[in-house]
């Protein structure tokens, strides 16, 4: 039955409508399968490439682990080498002397110990055993010391310095009685080369390889050998640090572990490395940096499916809330463009505010240049009238008018040494208003720098023997350098003057120069009281002072270092600072210079000499 005015629904659109309902599940349903599959092949091929990329960073592991071993081992044999040499230009080595050579080659992680065993025939072992009060000993059956069995020559250890605390040398032991160290000691001496031990076990129960270096005379004859022990922990855990990812990393010396941190091993990469004629095998595991990969892909593959169920759900939501999105899209269009005018009126503000700014900070700007003018200004009107009053106090000291009785030549003298104090603090503010003009200028010559520290250390020894200060300077060498002579000695004075004022009663001030590719560096340094890294970084600063300075009432302007700073700078050099509260403070100056003469051992002088005039601070080299 049809009703009056209704038109009948055609049949294909009917069937159309009905075709669209029961096909619309089934591209869902193709959709999540054909999702399912990808990730099933990204989860089986991200497994794959996983093995390929470990595989890869450990080879990569490798090559920089060995490669840093590879270093520090050339870097020992290097310091090895050196020391050899230096046992073989020397008549004698005193324990001092060594100490001080070899204490650089201590610094490196990898080296635990250097020592000189000595060739000491048997028609000398008495004498020997007499000389160092000790026993020519070698290893027992029992890894103990004992008597060294007759032998037609011996090598005991004379001399050796550690870098570990914990460690003491054993003065006596003779090393070529034992087979390794012996057989290392021909090899080395046959090959004129750095030769190490196997891992031997020491006698403090460590593991651990020697390397000896033989230490001939310019005439050929045998006097010793050097010997080094290499700390292959340290020397391993170096190497691994240097790779930025994490690794396991084993050595192997043959079929010995040197060293070892654990790990699987089977897929590690490999390579080979000479340990001073030795061949050990590293081999670098690296480790993923997240978690286990297997839990992760399965992670991920469960939240790619929960993700595809929530986008389903959220598809049919959204279509239904697009007509309500569209109409708050329009609502916040306008919103927006209320907004916007609104942003517009508050840019023209902040351009008016930019604009007062600019000209507040040029109206700072010259303040700060008035300021500096008027300074300069003072300080020449004040220095006129303080100029006659020095005069003036000259005359009356010199009894021009007439004879002076000690209260008055104390009072006059009180007047002249404030008034030149005063003096100084002008040329202070002076020098200072330059820099701040840009001024400053030079009258360069050839200036003899040894001279000039021994004179700056001449003018302040008074002042520190009042206070009980020992004033010591050192001093390379040098050939003159193109410089200004007087703004370095103030430069000196400056210095000088604030180490002794800030170092309490009975401490010590020290100054050197030396040479150091291609420039010239001067150090001051005391046991003051210090500096806080916060004031470290305004010392530079004009007027600063410490808190501490003002506690303890140390007098000064705050504008030493400012000059120190500025002469140094315009001569194209730099100053450097280091100091702790409490541990005192060191000034470094560095300056362009030629090439030194000759290196000759440092001279070193006392209070007592630096007061001498006749005294001269170039170090002679010894004959």
């Amino acid at each position: 039955m049809v009703l009056s005015g209704a038109r009948p629904p055609k049949a294909g659109a009917v069937e159309a409508d009905h075709a669209d309902v029961r096909l619309l599940p089934l591209r869902y349903v193709l959709a999540l399968v054909a999702v399912a599959l990808g990730c099933a092949a990204v989860f089986v091929a991200s497994g794959r490439s996983m093995e390929h990329e470990r595989r890869d960073s450990s080879n990569e592991a490798a090559g920089i682990v060995t490669d840093t071993i590879a270093s520090q081992v050339s870097a020992a044999n290097a310091s090895f080498q050196d020391t050899a040499a230096f046992f073989a230009s020397s008549q004698h080595v005193t324990s001092g002397e060594f100490k001080n050579f070899v204490q650089a080659a201590l610094r490196r992680p990898a080296i635990r110990l250097i020592g000189f065993a000595e060739r000491v025939p048997n028609a000398r072992r008495a004498e020997f055993e007499r000389a160092y009060g000790v026993p020519i000993t070698a290893l027992g059956a029992d890894h103990k010391l004992v008597a060294a069995p007759r032998a037609g020559v011996y090598f005991p250890t004379v001399v050796s310095e550690t870098g570990m605390g914990n460690m003491h040398p054993i003065v006596g032991f003779d090393g070529f009685s034992e087979a390794f160290r012996g057989d290392a000691m021909r090899e080395s001496l046959e090959t004129l080369a750095p030769t190490a031990t196997p891992p031997l076990h020491s006698l403090r129960g460590s593991w651990q390889p020697l390397i000896y270096v033989p230490v001939l005379r310019p005439s050929g004859a045998l006097q010793g050998f050097v010997v080094g022990i290499i700390d292959s922990h340290a020397l391993a855990q170096t190497a691994r640090a240097a790779f930025p990812g994490r690794a396991d990393v084993r050595v192997l010396d043959g079929h010995r572990v040197v060293f070892s941190s654990g790990g699987d091993y089977s897929q590690a990469g490999r390579r080979t490395v000479n340990f001073a004629g030795r061949l050990w095998t590293v081999e670098v595991a690296s480790r993923p940096s997240m978690g286990p990969a297997q839990k992760l892909r399965w992670i991920v593959a469960l939240c790619g499916f929960l993700l595809l169920a929530a986008i389903f759900v959220l598809f049919r939501r959204a279509l239904r809330q697009t007509a309500h999105a569209e109409r708050l899209v329009s609502e916040r269009t306008s919103e927006l463009e209320e907004r916007t005018r609104e942003l517009d009126a508050a840019l023209s503000d902040a351009d008016t505010a930019r604009a007062a700014l600019s000209e507040r900070n040029e109206s700072l700007l010259e303040l700060d240049r008035f300021k500096d003018r008027m300074l300069a200004l003072i300080s020449h009107d004040l220095r006129s009238p303080l100029t006659s009053i020095r005069g003036y106090v000259e005359l009356l000291l010199d009894e021009e008018t007439g004879p002076l009785d000690d209260d008055q030549m104390h009072f006059l003298n009180v007047v002249k040494r404030n008034a030149d104090r005063l003096d100084g603090q002008i040329g202070d503010l002076l020098l200072v208003a330059g820099i701040a003009e840009g001024s400053l200028s030079l009258h360069r010559s050839a200036v003899d720098l040894p001279r000039l520290v021994m004179e700056a250390v001449e003018t302040a020894a008074p002042h520190a023997q009042q206070k009980s200060i020992e004033l010591e300077a050192a001093c390379q060498p040098l050939r003159p350098i193109d410089a200004d002579g007087p703004r370095l000695a103030q430069v000196l004075d400056n210095l000088l003057s604030n180490a002794i004022k800030y170092t309490p009663e009975g401490g010590s001030v020290d100054v050197r120069a030396w040479y150091e590719d291609d420039w010239v560096k001067m150090s001051v340094t005391d046991s003051g009281i210090g500096m806080t890294r916060e004031e470290l970084e305004s010392i530079f600063d004009p007027f600063f002072r410490t808190e501490d300075a003002k506690e303890r009432g140390i007098k000064g302007t705050g504008l030493g270092l400012v000059v120190v700073k500025a002469i140094v700078e315009s001569h194209g050099g730099g100053v450097r600072v280091d100091s702790e509260p409490g541990c005192g403070s060191r000034f470094t100056i560095t300056l362009p210079a030629d090439s030194p003469a000759p290196w000759a051992p440092p001279r070193r002088l006392t209070t007592l000499e630096a007061s001498s005039p006749s005294r001269t601070l170039a170090a002679q080299p010894q004959s």
